[in-house]
């Protein structure tokens, strides 16, 4: 038996449409959500959206119940907050779609104290969450951020928690900074008014060459820089030939796909999202949910998102 349902598809390089199309009922072992509200990962979905996925990577990149692929049309998206027939609230890796009936084992249950659009930054907490545990973070480290997006703040979120203050964050572009002034956790500045003592641990995350280049020119002396940026088919350059050697630093991918090497003995996924969860019962959290979008403007809320045409953070659809 066939349902109707709604779901967005990139059509081809920047351009998203709204789709009916059939999908089966759930079956056995499968369970049937209702959508509350998706949300937008702005820096993924973008490169995405834009087709700068490489070939190389199309089998990694592929998320769950994506359908088409990566050189269009596609149907993707990893944040999806439903509702059963009972009334009960799951997330769910999940395009966006106003209906979906998913395999049981594949979703995570809601607690009451966790507002819908609040839960929609479940992936990028997860994320973050992981990229400090592969950190190994000391409590006597210097740390800071660089980069003013989602995965940055979510990472600079948890960071406030571990050391009780705000947490330094580079942003470059001035009318990024001023966006971010209201965020009570970081402390903005620009690379040249960076006054802090070297960080020992970097979180990179502007997917730019010239962040990164900040990082191993700034940080202390054996500093670790956890790179959570994802290019894409961007090139970058870094100059690697002055502090990096003799500053014995080190540049550690983090990805959020496998458990974070120095937990994966003692922590598992559902560990993992039970972390998560507990870290989405601060109410502070709903300061990064903006804009906030009806499903019918869903093609040109992800137009905006491709040409960076606004200064989003965690865009939220509410169906």
């Amino acid at each position: 038996m066939l349902e109707e349902t709604v779901a967005y598809w990139v059509q081809r390089a920047g351009v998203g449409t709204l789709e009916i199309e059939d999908r089966p009922v759930a079956c056995d072992g499968e369970v049937e959500l209702k959508t509350l509200v998706t949300g937008i990962s702005p820096g993924t979905e973008r490169l995405v959206g834009l087709g700068h996925v490489p070939i190389e990577c199309w089998e990694s990149m592929r998320c769950a119940h994506m359908a088409g692929s990566f050189a269009f049309p596609l149907k993707y998206g990893y944040s999806l907050v439903g509702q059963d027939e009972r009334g009960r609230r799951f997330f769910v890796m999940h395009p966006h779609q106003s209906r979906v009936s998913v395999r049981s084992q594949d979703l995570i249950a809601i607690p009451e104290s966790i507002p819908n659009q609040r839960a929609a930054l479940f992936p990028a907490l997860e994320t973050a969450q992981n990229a400090i545990w592969d950190a190994s973070l000391e409590p006597v480290e210097q740390v800071a951020v660089v980069g003013g997006g989602l995965i940055a703040l979510a990472v600079a979120f948890l960071l406030r928690g571990l050391y009780g203050h705000p947490i330094t964050l580079i942003e470059v572009n001035d009318a990024r900074r001023e966006y971010l002034r209201s965020i009570p956790w970081i402390e903005a500045c620009s690379p040249a008014s960076f006054k802090s003592a070297p960080p020992d641990k970097v979180f990179h995350c502007s997917a730019s060459s010239q962040g990164l280049q900040w990082c191993v020119d700034n940080s202390a002396f054996e500093a670790t820089i956890v790179e959570l940026s994802w290019y894409g088919a961007q090139s970058v350059t870094v100059n690697l030939g002055a502090a990096f050697h003799h500053g014995r630093k080190a540049l550690l991918s983090s990805q959020v796909s496998h458990i974070a090497r120095p937990v994966r003995d003692t922590i598992d996924r559902q560990t993992r999202s039970e972390h998560v969860l507990k870290h989405l019962q601060h109410s502070m959290l709903d300061q990064l949910l903006q804009p906030i979008y009806g499903l019918d403007a869903l093609p040109e809320l992800m137009a905006s998102v491709y040409q960076k045409r606004d200064q989003f953070l965690a865009p939220v659809v509410v169906y």
